[in-house]
């Protein structure tokens, strides 16, 4: 059933009300990719100012580096996934495929510039499985139901196509609802900023089924209040690319002086330039009136190092301390214990922590989605495990291993065991290294039955 007149006014406005979320994000991505305004707007004041001449424009990757900083540290590895059974979790895995790690970290990236990263899952007719890939976060508008359990009732994706009619090519604007049966889509003429949103104007109406019985795209939020990195630490990024830039500016500023002459005794000023260079010194003259007298003096710029090192230092330390992020300053921990290392991270942890938490539940939806396409049973209740990917004292860590067999369980060791990445690999290395032990154990146990029957 196609959108009624009022179901497209509503969709439309919500996406008039959604521009402002659009730029933030825009703003975010161009941090990331260190594009700062820095390289706009430059820090010269005034044009006309004859001391200051040179316009470095420095912008400083600051976003950039704390948000790869947090996906590797979350994300360097893949998680590991448990539903209960060692086929179910390899079945599991080979439904996810190979570029589950790196959907994921793309997930995390999105996540820290928008404040929530979006995947969509479908069915490829041609490969007969089920496929996912993240969505950009300015494409997804979520209707959320009146409910405390927070849940999506409907979800809104829009963005620019081209098609070519002919020999010309025209933008579009598909508008795509999605509930949890089907996909109500519609084509509006012109790009976002020139599109025509009249419910009247729209093209190439339709709709697509799916069978999923939930609307299949699944929120990622950067934290429970789904608000991005930048907005932390913006400020502080802006004033140290002005800082810096203007600090640059002044060191070459000050190699250009301005002589201001009084009474020059000659009558060429490249005579003066001549004298100064090769003499050293100037003749200026002595006209009696009033006492004037000539006079050379210069115009230079003064430089506060002391202050602006002070700053710069200052607002570097902010920058990390609102991100939450590792100080670089610390270059050498020696042989630190591993609680010692934890101080270390105990900022990141708190940050990376309430993450994890939002991506376990999205990773989840995504799981049960999978063994429900491929009919895989759940056993237990899914686990997601992340490896953090942080400096540790692997001796010290080895060794409690060592120490908790026959206490802890025996996977759970290999779980936090420097040398295992792969649990379901860790699991056959073992049986297999283990398989020849047991066939000894049992014969040695058959002729000890064996004699004592003779006996």
């Amino acid at each position: 059933m196609p959108l009624t007149i009022d179901e497209k006014k509503d969709i439309m406005q919500r996406i008039i009300d959604d521009q402002p979320r659009r730029r933030q994000i825009a703003i975010a991505r161009e941090y990331y990719y260190i594009n700062n305004p820095i390289l706009r707007r430059g820090v010269l004041l005034e044009t006309k100012d004859l001391l200051r001449k040179a316009d470095n424009r420095i912008p400083h990757n600051f976003h950039q580096l704390i948000t790869d900083e947090e996906v590797d540290y979350l994300l360097s590895y893949a998680p590991i996934v448990d539903i209960g059974e060692e086929e179910a979790n390899k079945a599991v895995t080979a439904a996810l495929g190979d570029n589950f790690l790196k959907i994921s970290r793309t997930l995390d990236v999105e996540a820290c510039n928008s404040g929530c990263a979006w995947l969509h899952y479908w069915v490829d007719v041609t490969k007969k499985s089920l496929v996912y890939a993240s969505v950009p976060s300015d494409q997804i508008i979520p209707i959320m139901a009146d409910s405390l359990e927070h849940k999506m009732d409907k979800l809104i994706r829009y963005y620019m196509i081209t098609k070519t009619e002919g020999a010309t090519k025209k933008n579009y604007t598909r508008v795509e609802l999605w509930d949890s049966s089907k996909c109500e889509y519609f084509l509006l003429p012109g790009d976002l900023n020139s599109a025509s949103l009249l419910p009247s104007q729209t093209e190439d109406e339709g709709t697509l089924f799916h069978m999923f019985g939930r609307i299949p795209f699944i929120a990622f939020p950067n934290n429970n209040r789904y608000q991005g990195c930048l907005s932390k630490y913006k400020g502080q990024i802006d004033a140290y690319d002005i800082v810096v830039s203007g600090y640059v500016n002044d060191v070459m500023d000050i190699q250009q002086v301005i002589y201001i002459l009084e009474n020059y005794g000659g009558t060429d000023l490249s005579d003066f330039i001549d004298d100064l260079k090769r003499f050293k010194t100037v003749a200026v003259g002595d006209d009696g009136i009033d006492g004037a007298k000539g006079d050379l003096r210069t115009l230079t710029i003064d430089i506060p190092v002391e202050a602006r090192n002070s700053l710069i230092d200052t607002l570097k330390k902010e920058i990390y301390t609102s991100g939450q992020a590792l100080s670089r300053d610390v270059t050498s921990v020696g042989n630190a214990s591993g609680e010692t290392l934890k101080f270390f991270y105990r900022d990141l942890d708190l940050k990376v922590g309430d993450k994890e938490v939002e991506f376990t539940a999205g990773f989840r939806e995504l799981i049960r989605a999978i063994c429900e396409y491929h009919n895989i049973a759940i056993s237990a209740p899914i686990s997601i495990t992340f490896t953090r990917n942080r400096i540790s004292n692997d001796l010290e860590t080895a060794q409690i291993c060592k120490d908790s067999v026959g206490v802890v369980p025996l996977k759970l060791i290999w779980k936090n065991h420097p040398f295992v990445d792969n649990l379901e690999e860790c699991q056959e290395l073992w049986d297999e290294e283990h398989k020849e032990e047991e066939i000894y154990d049992n014969r040695i146990i058959d002729n000890t039955k064996k004699s004592g029957k003779e006996g």
